[in-house]
């Protein structure tokens, strides 16, 4: 089997270990190749590191290109969102959906969500500022002012908090619910695999209507919308530890193979834990 050639931007990303992992401990047993940059210089386990400048920063596309060609790269993963709608304008084989823009904006997101019956907080969008005050009071006693520049405003909702993996292709998809059992500066370190039908049925709608493919991913609070993930995200090496590796299957769809199907374990939990080098 032919070795892949994959670069791998936001090596200093949270999920770019699991990235890593779940490209070099593949089904196939196949030798990947993994170049890796990022807009800071840091140290990580790929064959080469190139230091690049940042995704809305000049000179940003032009230094992906001379990289995708000098190495011959196969595939790019992207794992940066500010990246996305870039890599996604180019003629480079990037494992990124073309209406990746839409996907990015809560907005349209959240209007797309409730046309295919997706449940989604109440909502709206806001520029300029907005206030806030009991429908019932008097004075200024419970008012609040706030300066909105083009932001989503919606209602505060709670619940247990629910991240979903997924892959599409041509010929299959899936969907692998997790629930996030313990959060810290939004990255999931305690995440089990759960079999939500409903939330695995409202992520299929999704990723239809938007044409989603790859591996990308979305977020719930109980069975609410928050948001979508056009890129691969930052535990979703759990769902690669769970027996459905769609990290390795984005990349092998993107290099034009048939992918098998997959299937994940569900109740399998994930333990982020940290690494760190001793003093000397």
């Amino acid at each position: 089997m032919l070795p892949i050639r994959v670069l791998v931007t936001g090596a200093g990303a949270p999920g770019f270990l699991g990235t890593f992992k779940s490209l070099t401990h593949n089904y196939d047993n196949r030798e990947v190749y993994i170049v890796a940059t990022d807009a800071e210089k840091i140290d990580c386990p790929a064959r080469k590191f190139y230091r690049i400048p940042m995704a809305v920063g000049e000179g940003y596309l032009d230094a992906i290109q001379k990289i995708y060609k000098d190495e011959k790269i196969d595939v790019i993963l992207p794992q940066n969102t500010m990246e996305l709608e870039i890599l996604a304008d180019t003629d480079m084989n990037v494992c990124v959906s073309k209406r990746v823009a839409v996907a990015n904006n809560k907005y349209d997101l959240y209007g797309i969500a409730s046309a295919v019956r997706v449940p989604v907080p109440k909502f709206g969008v806001f520029n300029g500022k907005v206030v806030i005050k009991p429908t019932v009071g008097h004075g200024s006693k419970g008012l609040h002012i706030i300066e909105a520049k083009e932001s989503l405003v919606s209602e505060f909702i709670e619940g247990d908090e629910y991240t979903i993996d997924c892959y599409r292709d041509d010929n299959q998809f899936i969907a692998v619910p997790r629930k996030r059992d313990k959060i810290k500066n939004g990255i999931s370190h305690k995440t089990t695999t759960e079999n939500r039908e409903d939330l695995i049925e409202y992520s299929k709608r999704l990723a239809e209507y938007l044409d989603l493919k790859y591996a990308f991913g979305f977020q719930f609070i109980g069975d609410k919308l928050l948001e979508c993930n056009p890129r691969v995200q930052g535990t979703m090496i759990a769902s690669t530890f769970a027996g459905a590796n769609l990290i390795y299957s984005a990349v092998k769809y993107a290099f034009g193979e048939e992918v098998p199907e997959l299937k994940a374990e569900w109740g399998m939990t994930t333990i982020r834990t940290s690494v760190c080098k001793p003093l000397l």
